[in-house]
């Protein structure tokens, strides 16, 4: 019975058909009769941002678990909903349910992007957050890693997301491109290139990273010395070029750049507009 009704959750590709069989589910009851379609029913809430019914759903439940917990906390996050992911997580907490790797993981990256966030806590006390989150993991997946050095990176304590890279056991693209971009975000391009060098796999983001770093320093030669060597380059390396140059006073070798361009979107055209 339960598989057959996940299998018509599944098939909702909008927010109306899942309204029409939530409420189906309601008058037979049948919603309470499963975790997983009540994991599925808030997933799907949140997916179509309607994180006003994911809440008003999972307060109707008597002992939500783990997984149920973690479901409502990552909509508010994807949802963009980052201080009220916390307080979930605080209230989650203070009820003794304990964690999963993937609801910490979800919290870290509220975190991260709460640090961009004007409400009424210092960045500091943001990354105290961070810490006594991370130090009572068991098991520190590459994602959490990666949600630390980001978030340290992001809020001017690029020296604790370099210890934290150097202390982890394993190490994904984004994560050596995370580390640079806190170092990019510091002004230290020299330990930037440094690591960019270093890094087994460059991907189109460490690139443009790097080329972001170097137009922002107004170092525009060793942008172009990099941009000359990329593989392969998107619009946006494009963009950073010509604004790059834009911002050094050379208009005419950012007109060349925009004539040469396989493709141009709006901000094409609006840097070269403003430039």
């Amino acid at each position: 019975m339960n598989h057959s009704l996940l299998k018509t959750v599944n098939k909702c590709q909008t927010l109306r058909s899942l309204k029409s069989i939530h409420a189906h589910l309601l008058v037979t009851s049948s919603v309470v009769s499963s975790n997983l379609i009540l994991n599925k029913l808030l997933r799907l809430y949140s997916r179509f941002g309607a994180i006003s019914y994911a809440r008003k759903l999972f307060d109707e439940i008597t002992e939500p678990n783990s997984f149920l917990w973690t479901a409502l906390i990552h909509g508010h996050v994807e949802n963009r909903r980052y201080e009220e992911a916390f307080s979930l997580f605080t209230q989650m907490h203070g009820e003794s349910i304990e964690p999963l790797n993937f609801t910490i993981a979800s919290v870290l990256k509220a975190l991260a992007r709460e640090g961009r966030v004007q409400d009424g806590e210092t960045i500091y006390g943001l990354v105290l957050k961070f810490g006594l989150i991370f130090d009572q993991m068991d098991e520190k997946d590459v994602v959490s890693w990666n949600s630390m050095i980001s978030g340290y990176g992001s809020n001017g304590r690029v020296d604790v997301a370099r210890q934290l890279f150097d202390w982890m056991p394993e190490r994904n693209t984004v994560s050596w491109t995370s580390m640079i971009c806190g170092y990019v975000k510091s002004g230290d391009m020299v330990e930037a290139r440094v690591l960019f060098e270093k890094l087994p796999t460059k991907d189109l983001v460490s690139w443009n990273v790097m080329i972001s770093g170097y137009t922002n320093a107004s170092d525009v030669d060793k942008a172009l010395c990099l941009f000359e060597v990329m593989p392969i380059r998107d619009v946006g390396t494009w963009n950073l070029m010509i604004s790059g140059l834009c911002k050094a006073g050379d208009i005419k070798r950012a007109e060349d750049f925009f004539n040469m361009m396989p493709n141009k979107n709006v901000a094409s055209l609006t840097i070269m507009m403003d430039g």
